[in-house]
């Protein structure tokens, strides 16, 4: 059976992934052996519609969903937005149709998880997971992945950011990169083999170090120290 495999890099400038491709081993060989290109986003740029354009093909007028907060209907409450706003199916949803078993790893709004033929690991925002949080589709999976990490899988820093703090922030940021970088390569090899997948679509999110980096960073640099262990 023939596989795919999708990665989406979110908030990642195409221009410095180009300048740093000797740095980025892994990713200079997936951009030679197989397809890559540079996405534009929606207008404003943000995260949430941007990847649910993506996955639907359709813009933001037609999915219903502007950024990453939601009117609840017939209220004026806001929430996050996630898929179950998305006027439009996913293509992950079309090809389960077809008999395509799918995992979807990290796409950012994709929590609460929703049942797919294959599995799902939710993308942030989320909420804190203190060790009893379902973010993935089959549920069990959840635990699994907070068992080979040792810990609650974090979507993001409980810390909240404080640009003024580059000391703390940056090293924060790149330990929450690092995790969700971690347990796919290795903790999930072994569960889309118990789950049948043809197609994994997976996102991992330089956003969340660059944009505790961007402001001391230029395109004139390259990455050493922690970010480039974290870019590998």
């Amino acid at each position: 059976m023939n596989r795919i495999l999708i990665i989406g890099l979110d908030g990642a400038s195409p221009h410095l992934i180009k300048r740093w491709q000797d740095d980025l081993p892994s990713l200079r060989r997936l951009i030679a052996e197989g397809t890559s290109g540079t996405l534009w986003s929606v207008i404003p740029p943000r995260s949430v519609p941007a990847w649910y354009c993506f996955a639907t093909g359709m813009n933001r007028a037609k999915i219903g969903i502007f950024g990453f907060s939601q009117r609840r209907p017939g209220t004026c409450d806001y929430t996050f937005a996630n898929l179950t706003f998305c006027r439009a199916p996913t293509f992950w949803q079309w090809l389960n149709q077809y008999g395509v078993c799918t995992a979807v790893i990290h796409m950012p709004g994709t929590f609460p998880p929703h049942p797919v033929d294959g599995a799902m690991v939710s993308g942030w925002p989320a909420p804190l997971n203190r060790g009893n949080l379902i973010y993935t589709y089959p549920p069990e999976l959840s635990r699994e992945v907070d068992r080979f990490l040792g810990q609650p899988f974090e979507f993001i820093s409980p810390k909240g950011i404080e640009r003024a703090n580059e000391a703390e922030m940056l090293p924060e940021r790149l330990r929450i990169v690092q995790c969700t970088a971690t347990w796919p390569s290795t903790s999930c090899a072994p569960a889309p083999g118990r789950w049948r997948w043809s197609s994994w679509p997976r996102w991992t999110g330089p956003a969340t170090s660059s944009g505790s980096i961007w402001t001391r960073r230029t395109l004139n640099t390259t990455p050493t120290g922690r970010e480039r262990s974290a870019t590998r």
